[in-house]
């Protein structure tokens, strides 16, 4: 288990960036599976699939996130159990997770089905966009347990520190995926569902690939038929850190989703602009959330270990590291604008240029608020203090849906920037008072948030 005696005694800056490294790789390539379907549509179909790709993300991801939330909760149960060395528990959770999960996963997939057409009404998508929208979403809403099965094998895998491994799985998805996609849209001609077959074929890949190496490599932490436990008590902790942590993802893409109603009455130019823009800011997140879930495993291990000077000297390198890498970005982001906005959208016009521009200068100025708020993320997630992050984004959401629509009509899509940017000050804000109140009421908190775990 040298992977685990790294993270618990190792030099923590070096065991945040080797942490973060195969993650931020990942979460770049991530952005890939929906930029190629968009850039595939839009070479071959046109310009109102390609908007139509942005207004389903929207709601593809309120409900793909939303298992991804879960996972990152089942996580920091698999990282503190890893840090315990308590492997039987660890493999108990794997199989809740993995089994029950997926059941439930089916059946979420049939209510989102069935939400789907009144949320894309809720939202305003525009006639002209809403039959593509439909289309791609019924097949990526379908498959939503492939997606899951990987999320969780891969936040198996993280949580022990093996982050380089589902590196590797997802790049081969990603391989697969952008070639289907140019042979199911450009070659075949299926059309916009084809982009959305293709995906869910890549992601069934890397999650069968992935259980056969944790099978493989790891097979004290998978779990066996002696595994097969109800415990009152482990489903309770489970469905606790799971439900808040999918909340928590929820509520993050009901805002962006509600945001994009507010977009959606810019017209086909302003939403193909915000299109543009959110896969850049995809790409620019992919740091802070690397960052993040990097603090959360470190944090969640020496916590399981009662390590609590490496627990509060992971928080404190992890807010250096990201305030600098957050600094950088927003310079690369503000100085490199156009040239983003081109690389996904190559045959972006010059209305679309102008609006895409304003929006990601004037949120570029504060996005090292984002990598700040997602460094304390990651610390309370790690310390089992899931509630606090919760609360955090409940109230940059607010703000943030709040402030766009109330400033859309005067600054068009820049309104959008200068609400997440609020937003970010009242979250950043609100993380420092709790932390800084006092060590003893974080442990408060945490106490009256964590079921016991010994």
């Amino acid at each position: 288990m040298k992977k685990q005696d790294a993270i618990l005694q190792g030099v923590i800056p070096f065991q945040i960036v080797k942490l973060a490294a195969p993650l931020l790789v990942g979460d770049i390539l991530q952005q890939f599976y929906n930029t190629i379907d968009a850039v595939i549509i839009g070479k071959y179909i046109g310009m109102e699939a390609f908007a139509a790709v942005g207004v389903a993300s929207t709601v593809m991801n309120l409900f793909l996130f939303a298992l991804v939330g879960f996972s990152l909760g089942v996580s920091i149960l698999f990282s503190q159990y890893y840090g315990m060395k308590d492997y039987k528990r660890f493999r108990e959770e794997s199989f809740l997770a993995l089994v029950p999960g997926s059941v439930a996963v089916v059946m979420f997939s049939v209510l989102s089905l069935l939400l789907m057409n009144p949320i894309l009404r809720i939202i305003r998508t525009p006639d002209a966009l809403l039959l593509y929208a439909k289309e791609y979403l019924a097949f990526i809403i379908g498959g939503m347990v492939i997606s899951y099965l990987y999320n969780i094998c891969a936040s198996l895998l993280r949580s022990i520190g093996d982050t380089k491994s589902s590196l590797i799985f997802l790049t081969i998805s990603i391989t697969v995926n952008g070639m289907l996609d140019i042979l199911f849209v450009g070659k075949l001609g299926i059309g916009i569902k084809g982009a959305a077959i293709a995906t869910c074929i890549a992601q069934l890949l890397s999650a069968v690939l992935s259980i056969a190496y944790i099978r493989a490599k790891y097979p004290l932490l998978l779990f066996g038929k002696s595994d097969f436990q109800f415990k009152k008590s482990s489903v309770k902790i489970t469905i606790h850190y799971g439900m808040v942590s999918l909340v928590h993802q929820a509520s993050l893409y009901i805002g962006k989703l509600l945001i994009q109603g507010a977009v959606n009455t810019l017209g086909i130019y302003g939403i193909s602009a915000y299109t543009s823009t959110t896969r850049v800011e995809g790409f620019i997140n992919s740091f802070s959330n690397s960052g993040g879930q990097a603090i959360s495993t470190l944090t969640a291990q020496n916590h399981g270990a009662q390590n609590t000077l490496r627990v509060k000297g992971g928080l404190k390198w992890g807010l250096i590291l990201m305030i600098l890498f957050g600094l950088i970005s927003s310079i690369a982001m503000y100085v490199g604008a156009a040239q983003f906005i081109k690389l996904i959208n190559y045959s972006v016009t010059e209305n679309e240029m102008h609006i895409g521009i304003g929006y990601l200068r004037c949120i570029s100025i504060f996005y090292v608020l984002c990598f700040t708020a997602s460094s304390f993320v990651g610390y309370f997630r790690g310390i089992g203090c899931i509630n606090i992050a919760l609360t955090g984004t409940i109230l940059h959401i607010t703000a943030r849906v709040v402030l766009s629509y109330i400033l859309m009509e005067r600054y068009s899509l820049t309104a959008v920037a200068i609400a997440s940017s609020i937003g970010w000050c009242m979250v950043v804000t609100f993380h420092l008072i709790t932390y800084m109140h006092g060590k003893s009421s974080v442990r408060y908190i945490q106490s009256k948030e964590r079921y016991s775990i010994d």
